[in-house]
């Protein structure tokens, strides 16, 4: 490839930005050509051998009459017409209107000095490109890239559209990216199509003499996408922003007359009632009596639906779409309408499906939600018993809002039609990319749509209210015919997905052929799914509820989002204006919040889906090796967080040693190996932490807490990271690595004991500060070096003891930190509110430093929430004060997640590593239980069952294991501090036992070898 670097100067001369960018083409590889626009002449044979030609300026266009004459435009547009590729930046990019290209030209011009905002206070302003979902300039960079890592009064220069323009002959490719989101405000990159050639723009941020060169890796890449598609013929693409779309008046069907429809199915489907007889209902029931504001969510793989008991279905997603943004349903009796959501509802949660009851003057009403497991697709049962209904109105709107951080209107649905044979609304947006369907079992009596205005029913039909809110949405409306009818089931159907309208349709047909199959399929996925996961079973009711609650919550937010992976979501909750109009919760995928949950999930078993999330980890991993913090279900990923890297070496140790997949492991070593890479890059002192600066935030974001370079949290990270890694290492057969690291895993416990440790406060800080001065604040991050054990034990039990107090717990959890602290407040995120995570973590420190009675308390204080608000699910945070939800997420991954790992790897005390086929298991199970059986413990490919008993003279356990080599138990029951009064019995015969303290908590020390027969362990008390 030659590329010409066109410049108004010579090559002595050109100014510094100028001639870094020609220093930076001399060192990348490619041929150049130093070409001059004086030297032109008319003629393109400066040009004709060159592939591309590049101006680089951050001087105006008006400044350089010999640029913009008409012998050198002619020459310019012969060669781009001839199949030239031109290449524009910085200011050059309003050239394209003096070429006689662009008939609108850039209205945003700037010449002077950076004053931009970081986007997040107390963070390095970051800036660059985003395409639309991902286009080819971004290969290797997820559909994004950062190029500039600004400073205030760093000068800088633009010519790119704002929000108010867009090119009319051009097409935008790429807007700003700036940190954690977009701004149409700088639409950056333009495409123009010039006969056989074409000209790429880029108009702000793209810099070769920056102060900060924090990016110039990605630059590099982003900049050898970029030569790599102008070197290939034009062509249109769909991946673009702001398409030029035809007037919706087009594609609008409206108001039909009220008259009963004459198309009909070509197979009329049979009703079929949702509850028949054969299909049981789930044993797993929470019903309130009298429905509340509380929210629901219904999940499968590829579908959510969100809603409030009362009200009903707020909002259906497709990933990266929202299909629908409200359905709700209302009754005519009388000629008077009565919707659903303004009576008595009475709402029930299951696993499978959510159900609302409405009943009236002689007629009852059922609405089921449910969603398809690997489909996307949701549906809506209303199952209709009684006398005395006329109609059975339905409306929704229908918007396709990709997801954050897209701005509002990046995709539109314009098109909207009734296919009579379907009995169904068909939809799809501007550049035919989205599609979906929304239809029903029954044959509509009435049905109308109209855009961008809202409907309501009076006076016996429909009618448009002109100033309604819809914006960018269609307004659905059915209506179904009752009259005479004893008991009828009508099924809605809503399909969509990033695809062609077929393929929907086939979706939805598949649907709505065999609605019974969905609850079915939904039933017998959750059978199978706790018939796979540690069943636990013991003597309190609202336990073993409790936990089976939470395996469910847990494994909801599994998605599978095509295009991007599988891998678990952090949160839902509905979409609320003000903070980003597609946020709904923290539905995408998350590094921590991944990482977290998945430590659950693999204590419970489910090995598979963790290997999902890991490769989801690879996939996305930045060309740094840095892993990201958020990946949106739109497909665009922020590397923002210091933590998510470490955590990610973390959970690949434990996958290994839980199930001993080596081979996955092998296939992932040389993402882990560039992750490592990358964390020692950010260690900058002696005492060999990783640290915050320039990396990310690592826990606490805000507040009091926040600002540390190092915090003991991401220390503590580290540390287990290097602990992780070494034993991958080792199992990989990499002994002098795994020596290396060992040793440094080792001297990070050691300097985390030895630099946070305040003698003072008897207490470890929270972070240690470029000043020297710690972050004192009493905050219960030591919990983490507590529960992975990086430090002495008696300290950390000390530390321990201290969260158990009012101060820092609250019955419905644990606060972050102490409300002595001057900077406590209950209700901000990161000074005061209980997090289910917080509580979770601190039950795991207890477990570890032998508190089981405050571990246990805080279990129980997690698994209660989901009774208290939405029923089965676990709140993302709770105010400090009063206990009443103070998050984002009504329903949070790594809350439920904290319910189930304190008590397997908690109560249980279980430790696998299935390389050596060896578990410890240090259990304490609560004091009033006489009895637990826990089942499908997983150790690689195989199971550990055991049931316990006891009396007030004997303690038993007994033991199944399934493998077929001999499986290695270090079982370490807790026992009375008096040991001449316990005797040790194994299958009935006496043996002697070791014994190790734990502060004043006694453990016996039982090596047992378990094969193919059931093995019998008894402790007997003299009493």
């Amino acid at each position: 490839m030659l590329v010409g670097f066109i410049s108004t100067y010579s090559v002595g001369d050109l100014p510094d930005e100028e001639r870094a960018a020609y220093e930076w083409l001399k060192t990348s590889g490619m041929s150049h050509r130093f070409v001059r626009f004086e030297d032109l002449n008319g003629t393109t044979s400066k040009l004709d051998e060159c592939n591309t030609v590049w101006w680089h300026t951050t001087e105006r266009v008006q400044n350089w009459s010999i640029a913009s004459s008409a012998e050198v435009i002619m020459t310019i547009q012969s060669y781009c017409e001839r199949g030239g590729a031109l290449f524009l930046t910085l200011l050059a990019a309003e050239y394209t209107h003096y070429l006689g290209i662009e008939t609108i030209p850039p209205d945003r011009i700037v010449c002077g000095f950076w004053e931009g905002k970081t986007v997040m206070e107390g963070y390095p302003d970051l800036r660059g490109f985003h395409s639309f979902l991902n286009h080819s300039l971004f290969d290797g960079l997820q559909g994004g890239v950062y190029v500039w890592m600004p400073e205030k009064g760093e000068p800088y220069c633009e010519a790119v559209y704002s929000k108010k323009k867009n090119p009319d002959k051009g097409t935008v490719l790429a807007i700003e990216r700036a940190r954690v989101g977009f701004s149409d405000e700088r639409k950056c990159i333009i495409n123009h199509i010039v006969g056989k050639g074409k000209i790429l723009s880029i108009g702000a941020h793209l810099y070769f003499n920056p102060k900060i060169q924090e990016f110039h890796h990605h630059r590099d890449l982003f900049l050898g996408n970029v030569f790599e598609e102008l070197s290939h013929p034009p062509k249109k693409t769909s991946y673009c922003f702001f398409p030029k779309v035809s007037a919706q008046s087009e594609t609008v069907h409206h108001m039909k007359p009220r008259k009963r429809e004459i198309d009909t199915l070509e197979e009329k489907i049979g009703i079929v009632d949702s509850q028949p007889e054969g299909v049981k209902s789930s044993a797993l029931t929470l019903t309130r009596e009298n429905a509340t504001d509380d929210f629901f969510d219904v999940t499968g793989e590829r579908v959510f639906v969100m809603g409030e008991e009362r009200k009903g279905v707020g909002e259906v997603w497709v990933p990266p779409i929202r299909l629908l943004r409200y359905l709700k349903w209302g009754v005519v009796q009388k000629g008077v309408i009565q919707w659903s959501d303004s009576g008595d509802v009475k709402f029930s949660s299951k696993p499978e499906c959510v159900t609302r009851e409405s009943n009236g003057d002689g007629w009852k009403i059922k609405e089921t939600v449910l969603c398809r497991r690997k489909d996307p697709a949701a549906m809506v049962t209303l199952d209709y018993a009684g006398d005395g209904l006329t109609h059975l109105v339905i409306k929704a709107a229908i918007n396709f809002r990709l997801m954050w951080p897209y701005p509002d209107d990046t995709v539109t649905v314009d098109r909207g039609k009734w296919n009579s044979k379907l009995q169904a609304f068909e939809f799809q947006d501007e550049r035919r990319l989205f599609s979906s369907i929304v239809g029903s079992s029954e044959i509509c009596y009435e049905k109308v749509l109209v855009w961008e205005q809202d409907i309501t029913w009076e006076d016996g039909q429909f009618s448009v209210l002109n100033d309604g809110e819809s914006s960018n949405e269609f307004t659905t409306g059915m209506v179904f015919d009752l009259s005479g009818k004893k008991d009828i089931s009508i099924n809605l159907v809503i399909a969509g997905m990033e695809g062609s309208i077929k393929e929907v349709q086939q979706v939805y047909q598949s649907s709505i052929s065999d609605p019974l199959n969905y609850l079915k399929e939904s039933r017998e996925y959750y059978d199978r799914f706790f018939a796979s996961c540690v069943a636990i079973d013991s003597p309190d009711q609202e336990f073993n509820d409790g936990y089976r609650w939470a395996l469910v919550g847990t494994d909801r937010h599994f998605l599978h989002t095509p295009g991007l992976g599988r891998g678990f979501v952090a949160g839902f909750s509905e979409t609320v204006p003000g903070w980003g109009s597609a946020r709904p919760g923290y539905a995408w995928y998350f590094g921590r919040d991944s990482v977290w949950t998945c430590f659950a999930v693999l204590a419970y078993g489910d090995f598979e889906k963790v290997r999902d999330q890991l490769k989801l980890f690879g996939d996305y991993q930045d060309i740094s090796g840095k892993i990201f913090h958020e990946l949106s279900l739109s497909g665009v990923v922020h590397h923002d967080s210091a933590d998510s890297t470490p955590l990610y070496i973390v959970l690949m140790g434990e996958y290994l040693s839980t199930s001993g997949d080596v081979k996955f492991i092998h296939s992932q070593w040389h993402r882990l190996e560039k992750a490592m890479i990358f964390l020692r890059k950010t260690i900058k002192n002696d005492n060999g932490f990783i640290e915050n600066s320039n990396v990310g935030h690592g826990w606490v974001e805000f507040g009091p807490l926040a600002g540390s370079y190092v915090e003991i949290y991401l220390a503590s990270c580290w540390a287990e990271a290097l602990r992780q890694f070494a034993f991958i290492a080792r199992t990989l057969g990499n002994e002098d690595v795994s020596n290396i690291c060992e040793v440094e895993s080792k001297t990070i416990m050691e300097n985390i004991d030895k630099e946070f440790w305040n003698a003072e406060t008897q207490f470890y800080d929270a972070g240690i500060c470029i000043d020297s001065n710690n972050k004192t604040e009493i905050s219960i991050l030591p919990a983490i070096p507590i529960l992975f054990g990086h430090l002495p034990f008696e300290k950390s039990q000390s530390v321990a003891q201290k969260f158990i107090n009012d101060d820092f717990s609250a019955p419905w959890g644990v606060r972050i930190m102490s409300r002595k602290n001057p900077g406590y407040h209950g209700s901000r995120y990161h000074t005061g509110t209980v997090w289910p995570l917080f509580t979770g973590w601190v039950s795991l420190a207890e477990y570890e430093t032998h508190l089981p009675e405050a571990a246990f308390q805080h279990i129980i204080a997690n698994y209660q929430d989901y009774q208290r608000r939405s029923l089965g699910w676990v709140d993302e945070a709770l105010h400090g004060e009063t206990g009443e939800p103070a998050g984002v997420c009504r329903h949070q991954a790594w809350s439920e997640a904290m319910v189930c790992l304190p008590i397997i790897r908690g109560m249980l005390g279980l430790k696998v590593n299935a390389i050596k086929n060896l578990v410890t298991m240090c259990p304490h199970v609560p004091k009033e239980w006489n009895r637990l059986d826990v089942s499908n413990i997983r150790i690689g490919q195989h199971t550990l069952n055991f049931k316990f008993k006891k009396t007030p003279s004997v303690e038993q356990y007994r033991f199944k294991w399934s493998g077929s080599k001999p499986l290695t138990l270090e079982l370490q029951p807790p026992t009375l501090n008096e040991i001449d009064k316990v005797k040790l019995m194994v299958d009935g015969e006496k043996r002697d036992f070791y014994v190790k303290q734990f502060g004043n908590c006694t453990h016996l020390q039982i090596p047992l070898e378990l094969k193919d027969e059931i093995v019998r362990v008894s402790l007997n008390y003299l009493v």
